[in-house]
């Protein structure tokens, strides 16, 4: 099974599927619409295949559904259908992880419990597919390290798993 996942953030989309070894990305703006973000995406990625998708998203999300509009980013987020847009099913647990390693990388002691919360969830998911669980256990150790409360350790592990060179 190959999986597309899309980072979405304030100055960039970043995307990256099974198989690919370089990640593709766009610009973002304060007007980006959850639409054109979907429309951008699938041209960027058109000579990629993929089965799945799983989407990091700078915002509040439960049960695999963004709840709030973001305040960066332009409309119409919050009630997008993003299965149907990519005709492939979000992965709750992968979202809950990556939705963590946003708040991490921007503000960790402000979004504390939100980021506790996210990665209890995403270790608490039934993993579907092999990277499934390899994000599950990068969350397994995010929160490990959490909480012993060693915010250099946290904050060098986000900066890790989001791709930044060591």
């Amino acid at each position: 099974m190959k999986i597309l996942v899309v980072d979405v953030g304030g100055t960039h989309i970043k995307v990256l599927a099974s198989g690919h070894a370089v990640r593709r990305q766009i610009p973002s703006s304060p007007t980006l619409t959850a639409a054109q973000m979907v429309r951008s995406v699938k041209a960027l990625t058109a000579d990629w295949s993929y089965d799945r998708v799983s989407i990091g998203f700078p915002g509040p999300v439960q049960h695999g559904k963004i709840t709030a509009e973001p305040t960066h980013l332009g409309g119409g987020w919050r009630r997008y259908d993003f299965e149907r847009a990519f005709a492939a099913s979000p992965d709750n647990l992968v979202l809950r992880y990556q939705y963590a390693l946003v708040l991490g990388g921007y503000d960790p002691e402000r979004f504390r419990d939100t980021i506790a919360d996210s990665l209890k969830h995403a270790i608490a998911g039934k993993p579907a597919t092999v990277f499934d669980a390899f994000e599950q256990n990068r969350a397994r150790e995010l929160l490990d390290v959490f909480k012993r409360g060693d915010m250099d350790a946290f904050g060098k592990l986000v900066k890790r798993n989001q791709g930044y060179p060591q």
